[in-house]
């Protein structure tokens, strides 16, 4: 780096003018800013002080400078960055000129009075002789008055009418002469006693003491009328009377006595005229000498805070310190202590870089000229000391210390506040130790309860416009922050059906006492009547509460001393679980049986519905009128007016309750509004207001208003009058689902024998069902060796397969794995558990795998966390931290347990919790649960920490520490709220809208698309292809969906869906429609007429999977799920497939390695699902105009499966992701392995490899490319990028690193060997821009991905928990932050950003579309209203 310069131009005389001019060879760009600072020297430049004001380019000389040495310093950052401080030189002092000095008098110009003369210069009179010569005006010339020669002279009464001046002559102290410098003349001097006047007198009252006043009083005997004007000047004497000077402002009655009078004699002078019209001016007799009263000393500092600058010291006392001796000490603060700066003991100190951050003050100690001792008085300490060239920024804070209340963070700076400053907020209970505030890093804070009873402050860190990094603090509030009371918060966790266990969860931001929560179970059948039920935090659902909701009620004392009453909101009324089939009306009959409207009035008549179960609607019932006559027709309706169903009713009886079974069971979807109606001849049955409250019955639900009603038969009922119940109804019976109990992970001791895992059922547990598990090896450290850690099951010859059975009736069921002890000495093992293959009536629901983990007991005595982080959402009501004991556990053992801050505060994230777990002997494992606080603010994740100390009977592990990640579910998408905006649809999968954003189209699982129209459900499909979709409960069906983006030149609807073939019709058992056997997929386009917005059928298209036959297809009348002795689809065997040449791709590797021979003879264009998962995904318009579409592997979901293997095939279309013409179907000229000789090839399509079940994917705005959301297998949920031909691994990589199961397989083998590919030649496999654990931390189950909500935030969600997240990515495309934007929204599987600009979502399992938006924001013409 190159020093600037800095050079001078001008002459160093007086009153003459030095400019400064800098050079730098590192540049100075324009517009550079440039602090000057000129500074003197009296010892030829040994010590330099500042010039005070002088902070120009230029300095115009004065008489201060004279004799001095003169110089400037500059502070700029250069061109390259730089930051400088550099001087100029200078070799001579300032020349003086002379100054002319100035005489003035001062006196009363009254006879007898004393006038005095004073001189003033420039160029100093100390020590300097002064000749007067006091003048008379006589006529026109000024003549000397004889014997006037002193610096003051009393008028005679020669001078009464005329004027005077004095004359001064000396040579001042610079060696000027100055020669008869004359003062200005008095008005004409007044006589002192006219003819017959009587003096008056003037008196003081009052001690002649400093700081004291004292009053001057005149009388006179010629009288002083009333509103005399009295002129007072009070004078002063420093020589016993001899002379007398004016005070200068001194012309009041009274006067103060300041220090300046010390010492001296004080008299006063008035001038008025009295009652006989005489002009008075008279004096006082004087004072004694005004005595002193010591003053204290006061030092302070000027110059910069600044390292290189110098600081003087100076004292001001006013008892006067002429001659006396100051004995300075500079000192400087580091952390609390004042500490003295070595030498510096002068009365000047340039800063060091050792001061820098500190502040610095100065004390002095002295003797003043009145005698008056002044020791250690101590200057204002500076702010705390820039780097060289700033100007300390000043932070203040505004605002009220009171909780709920927002402090306000403002920074100045001399320098320039740039557009960003971090900003952090901190707190303390004693205002000396502080704290940052987690997530309080804006210029705002509103005061939340943690910070009741502290102190806060604000700090500031920035970069000034100078350059400069400047660290800031504000002053404290004045006051520590008061307390508003928090009401606390009670909820309800668990399931709202009969036989399920409900569970109070408390919390209260002022915090809840360790004792006296006091809890109340209600219930009620109308939701406004409450009736006791039962004490206890948790309460069994028993069948007398079924259709009733309940609540509970906490009272307790909050430890702030406030008393607290509150009340839950009620939960949905209760279900019942009865495997027999149910009905809403039971004992209820009609006020009116047989009512009418007149001979001839026909209507259709029924009533609205909702089922908290999926199930099935068996039969129509409705209570007969006895005049009735005629045909009925029941018939079951969506809520949008789509008829889904009917019967006609045979052989009824005359009159009561009639019931017909439909020809096939109406499957229904829980949570989804329905209509039942039967048509009325003249003659029904009704009760006037029978739907003014909600009836509900074993899980079905009619709300307010239920009956409906329309004047034609067989039209679509929706009038509503006088909340009439038509004695409409159902027959209803819930469906069977199987899941894990939860996906969190099974710790379990290697000596405890077994691992049991739990299994439930859901919905109706009528007969009997059947349910396969598995069991997998994870791979990589810590993974459990089948066989060595754990014995794994066989069924019916199947290898680490085995099967539970839940009789009629059961709900839960167990399964046990039984577990190897060995005797080495190992850590902590893990291996996994899925679900698989329900059995006839029964679909399978998620979670689908667990963890188990075996903590060795071949060690030491051990305890520790089981997982050192822990992340989950803000919402939640307590973290659990899992405390393992490894090692012989046959005695008791014990450790201590606390929680501590980190950026999480507790009292206001979470509560802060100590306490010690005791294990029983053969206890291995314990847990901790610390509640969490869910605030509404929106801020940055936090954590905190649980920490073991004083372990007993063992000793603390290496991992003795968990961080618990609390991530923020307060939106930091501004304000969206979310809305149900479609109801009345049946397992909604996709949606897209044409680009007019008039309709939303909305892809079922059934196959049947729907229409909004204008925010309207259409009753009428757009498409029905249900009977060429492959539907059944679970991932098959329709579940892709896209709008040709140009769709009024190209009116086209593309549809992704698993493919029933015509073989289907007359097959039977899994070769039938709508079964599990092995099926293939197909991607179809259609034409829609824009004026009905109808599509043909007969249009149809079949851009992919045009080779998805029934004779491509292996064994379609099975179910090869974790059956890998079925040979898979899509490939020649030789045997059950055969093809000609024509129809064949050969590919690079063997696809079904369990068999003898290469199986490498692929079928072009055929999309496999050998599984009852991992079908086709999701389809959309690419920015570049191409349609792409995502197809899983197709195989096994829960066992390694060496079928998968052809994911790494790019001439087999399974696990890719592809990307083909939208009009012919054919690869596209960009895809990576694209063969212009063959562009409908399987490999000319592949635009990604190496995908499992990327069902869900987007377009990144910045980079265009899909960003994909795989579902993973035992261990972590992917999202993945990547460039055109990026290979995503599976199934030899799964998260950040290799797949177990998989790992062994000789492919696999060669692509870890090879670098991670395939051949060497490939590119090297792309690990996932974000990997969500299974366990811990993530405890992540099914990933979907959705779409961008701006080019820095993506949208996913969690299909099973029911959190949507959001992840913010850099400009580097990477994830930097995932945080909770909503939560309990399962099952949502498609999200996608819509034409009006807000996050629009299907939700599977409530047939709804839900959004967020801005409610705020006014709705347009075409957009949804929610409801």
């Amino acid at each position: 780096m190159a020093q600037g310069v800095v050079s001078l131009s001008g002459t160093l005389t007086q009153n003459q003018t030095l400019a400064a001019n800098v050079t730098d060879v590192d540049g100075l760009p324009s517009g550079t800013i440039i602090t000057y600072q000129w500074q003197q020297s009296s010892d030829n430049g040994a010590t330099w002080s500042n010039i005070t004001g002088a902070a120009t380019a230029a300095l115009t000389l004065q008489q201060a400078q004279v004799g001095k040495r003169v110089r400037v310093t500059a502070a700029y950052t250069d061109a390259l960055g730089n930051q400088e401080l550099a001087a100029s030189t200078t070799n001579a002092a300032v020349a003086n000129v002379s100054d002319i000095g100035v005489v003035t008098i001062s006196g009363t110009p009254v006879q007898g009075q004393a006038l005095t003369a004073a001189v003033s210069d420039l160029d100093g009179l100390a020590n300097v002789s002064i000749t007067y010569r006091w003048q008379q005006l006589i006529g026109n010339t000024w003549s000397n008055i004889a014997g006037a020669t002193g610096s003051t002279w009393t008028l005679q009464a020669a001078q009464v009418g005329r004027q005077v001046r004095v004359q001064a002559t000396y040579t001042d102290q610079s060696g000027g002469t100055e020669n008869n410098r004359t003062s200005l003349a008095t008005s004409p001097i007044v006589a002192s006693n006219p003819a017959g006047n009587d003096i008056g007198v003037i008196s003081i009252i009052g001690a002649a003491t400093q700081n004291r006043t004292i009053a001057a009083g005149v009388t006179d005997v010629d009288g002083l009328p009333s509103g005399t004007i009295v002129a007072y000047q009070w004078q002063q004497s420093s020589n016993g009377g001899g002379t007398w000077s004016n005070i200068a402002g001194a012309t009041a009655k009274t006067l103060s006595l300041q220090q300046a009078l010390v010492g001296k004699q004080v008299r006063a002078t008035a001038t008025y005229t009295d009652a006989l019209g005489n002009n008075e001016t008279v004096a006082s007799s004087p004072t004694a000498a005004v005595a002193n009263v010591n003053d204290v000393g006061v030092a302070t500092i000027t110059g910069a805070p600044v390292q290189g600058q110098a600081l003087t010291a100076a004292v001001t006392d006013l008892d006067g310190l002429a001659n006396v001796s100051i004995t300075y000490r500079w000192q400087q603060l580091i952390g609390t202590t004042w500490t003295d700066i070595a030498g510096a003991t002068g009365p000047n100190w340039t800063l060091q870089a050792a001061q820098v951050g500190r502040q610095v003050r100065v004390r002095t100690t002295y003797t003043d000229q009145l005698g008056g001792v002044e020791t250690n008085r101590v200057s204002t300490s500076t702010a705390a000391i820039a780097s060289a060239n700033n100007h300390p920024g000043v932070l203040g804070i505004s605002g009220t210390a009171t909780q709920g209340q927002v402090l306000t963070a403002a920074v100045t700076d001399a320098d320039g506040v740039p557009g960003s400053v971090t900003y952090q907020w901190q707190q303390s209970s004693n205002g000396t130790t502080w704290s940052n505030i987690g997530g309080a890093t804006a210029n705002t804070l509103t005061l939340q309860q943690a910070q009741v009873g502290n102190f806060v402050r604000a700090t500031a860190s920035y970069i000034d416009n100078l350059g400069n990094s400047e660290n800031v603090t504000s002053p404290a509030t004045p006051s520590a922050v008061a307390n508003v009371n928090d009401p606390g918060v009670i909820s309800i966790n668990g399931i709202a059906s009969q036989g399920q266990t409900l569970t109070a969860s408390l919390s209260d931001i002022d915090g809840l006492p360790a004792t006296g929560v006091s809890y109340l179970w209600q219930s009620s059948d109308n939701g406004s009547t409450w009736s006791d039920v039962a004490g206890g935090q948790s309460l069994t659902l028993g069948s007398s509460l079924v259709g009733k909701r309940v609540r509970v009620n906490a009272t307790y004392t909050d430890l702030l001393g406030t008393g607290e009453n509150i009340v839950s909101a009620a939960t949905a009324p209760i279900t019942s679980v009865s495997s027999s089939p149910v009905s809403l009306f039971t004992t209820q009959t009609p006020a009116q049986p047989n009512f009418t409207d007149g001979p001839g009035v026909d209507w259709e008549v029924g009533m609205r519905f909702v089922s908290s179960n999926t199930g099935s609607i068996q039969a129509v019932r409705y209570y007969k009128a006895p005049s009735e006559t005629g045909t009925h027709v029941g018939r079951i309706w969506s809520a949008t007016g789509q008829q889904l169903a009917s019967v006609t009713f045979t052989n009824e009886t005359a009159s009561g309750w009639q019931q017909q079974t439909l020809a096939s069971p109406l499957v229904i979807s829980a949570g989804t509004t329905y209509v039942v109606s039967v048509n009325a001849n003249s003659y029904y049955s009704l009760t006037s207001n029978g739907f003014a409250n909600p009836i509900s019955n074993g899980g079905l639900t009619a709300p307010v208003g239920a009956g409906v009603y329309n004047e034609t038969i067989g039209t679509f009922p929706a009038l509503v009058y006088q909340n009439e119940n038509y004695f409409r109804d159902v027959v209803f019976s819930a469906g069977s689902s199987v899941a894990l109990r939860d996906n969190n992970t099974i710790f379990v001791s290697e000596s405890a024998g077994a691992a049991t895992i739990t299994v439930v059922r859901t919905g109706s547990t009528s007969g009997q069902l059947t349910l396969e598990y598995t069991t997998n090896e994870i791979g990589g450290a810590g993974a459990a060796q089948a066989g060595a850690d754990y014995t794994p099951p066989t069924f019916n010859g199947r290898a680490n397969t085995g099967q539970v059975v839940f009789a009629d009736g059961e709900s839960s069921k167990t399964f046990a794995i039984p577990i190897v002890n060995d005797p080495d000495a190992e850590g902590t093992e893990t291996f996994s558990v899925g679900i698989q293959n329900p059995g006839p009536g029964g679909s399978l629901a998620a979670p689908r795998t667990v963890l188990v983990s075996i903590v060795d007991d071949d060690s030491a005595p051990t305890i520790s966390v089981s997982n050192p982080v822990i992340t989950l959402s803000e919402a939640a009501a307590a973290a659990t931290i899992t405390v393992q004991r490894s090692g012989n556990i046959d005695a008791t053992a014990s450790v201590a347990y606390a929680t501590s801050n980190g950026s999480a505060i507790a009292g206001s994230d979470y509560t802060a919790t100590t306490g010690v777990l005791t294990f029983a002997a053969g206890q291995a494992i314990q847990t901790i649960s610390i509640p969490l606080l869910n605030n509404t603010t929106a801020e940055s994740n936090e954590s905190f920490t649980v920490n073991l100390s004083n372990p007993t009977g063992a000793v603390l592990g290496s991992q003795a520490t968990a961080t618990v990640n609390i991530l923020d579910d307060d939106s930091n998408l501004g304000n969206l709220v979310r809305q149900t905006v479609v109801t009345g649809l049946t397992e909604p999968t996709a949606l897209d809208w044409t680009p007019d954003g008039r309709y939303m189209v909305v892809a079922q699982q059934n196959g049947i698309v729907r229409l909004v129209d204008n925010g309207t459900l259409r009753s009428t499909p757009l498409v029905d292809l249900s009977s060429q979709v492959n539907y059944t409960p679970g991932d098959r069906g329709m579940l892709g969906l896209a709008i040709h983006p140009n769709f009024a030149a190209n009116p086209y609807v593309y549809l992704l869906y698993t493919y029933d073939p015509p073989e289907t019709a007359n097959g039977t058992g899994l070769a039938g429609p709508d079964t599990k056997g092995n099926r293939p997929s197909r991607l179809v386009r259609l034409t829609v007429n824009p004026n009905t917005m109808i599509a043909d059928p007969a249009s149809m298209v079949v851009l992919a999977g045009t080779n998805s036959t029934w004779a491509f297809t292996s064994r379609p009348d099975l179910d090869s799920t974790g059956a890998v002795n079925i040979p898979p689809s899509g490939i020649v065997n030789g045997t059950t497939i055969t093809a000609p040449a024509s129809l064949i791709e050969v590919g690079t590797q063997d696809n079904d390695p369990d068999r003898a021979g290469i199986q490498n003879q692929n079928i072009r264009d055929y999309l496999a699902t050998d599984s009852d998962s991992h079908s086709n995904g999701a389809l959309h318009f690419g920015p570049d105009g191409m349609l792409y579409f995502s197809n899983g592997d197709g195989t096994s979901y829960n066992f390694m499966d060496p079928r998968t293997v052809r994911a790494q095939d790019n001439h087999n279309l399974s696990g890719k992701v592809l990307r083909i013409d939208p009009m012919t179907g054919a690869g596209v000229p960009g895809n990576p392995f694209y063969d212009p000789a063959d562009p409908n090839s399987n490999q000319s399509k592949v635009f990604y490899s190496g995908v499992r079940n990327a069902y869900r994917f987007t377009f990144d705005p910045v980079t265009n490319l899909p960003v994909l959301g795989d579902v993973g297998w035992n261990s972590w949920e992917e999202i993945n990028t990547g460039p055109a031909g990026s290979n995503f691994g599976w199934p030899y990589l799964e998260g950040p690193g290799r797949t177990g199961g998989y790992q062994d397989l000789p492919q696999a083998i060669s692509f870890y060997n090879n670098g991670n590919r395939n051949s060497p030649s490939d590119q090297a496999a792309v690990f996932p821009l974000l990997s969500r654990s299974h366990g811990a931390p993530d405890n992540a189950t099914a990933i979907t991905v959705g779409d961008f909500y701006n080019d820095a935030t993506l949208m996913f969600a969690d299909l099973v928990n029911g959190n949507v997240y959001t992840a913010t990515m850099n400009a580097s495309r990477q994830i930097t932050n995932v945080q909770v934007f909503d939560t309990n929204v399962p099952y949502l599987v498609d999200i996608e950003k819509g034409p009006d600009g807000w996050l629009y979502a299907a939700d599977l399992g409530t047939g709804t579309i839900r959004r967020w938006a801005d409610p705020n924001v006014p709705t347009g013409a075409n957009l949804l209203t929610p409801t």
